[in-house]
């Protein structure tokens, strides 16, 4: 069943989609969008190139690493009296949250 709120909702976005004007302002918002992007990265990374292959690299490292880089930052937050739960899937993860949601009420 269709609430009244939907139907005029759906209306609106027929009528929106539908409006020449309004999609010729949503062009040139995205046009103008994308060459601020493409002179924000020219200015800031004269070869684009470079700049991914070093973000790759991080990547790599961080994936190859995790369990490490993951065991560091508990050891480094716990110092500052912060408790790290770790989940062995996403049931024990839900469940840890679901206890803090309730023992914080």
């Amino acid at each position: 069943m269709m609430t009244a709120i939907v139907k005029e909702f759906k209306k609106n976005i027929r009528q929106k989609s539908a409006d020449d004007v309004h999609r010729l302002k949503i062009l040139k918002a995205i046009t103008t969008h994308e060459t601020k992007v493409a002179a924000m990265q020219d200015s800031q990374f004269g070869d684009w190139q470079p700049a991914r292959d070093q973000a790759a690299a991080v990547k790599q490292y961080v994936l190859e690493h995790l369990p490490d880089l993951l065991e560091l930052f508990e050891q480094k937050i716990s110092g500052r009296g912060v408790k790290v739960l770790w989940a062995a899937n996403s049931q024990e993860a839900c469940s840890y949250v679901w206890k803090l949601h309730i023992n914080t009420r």
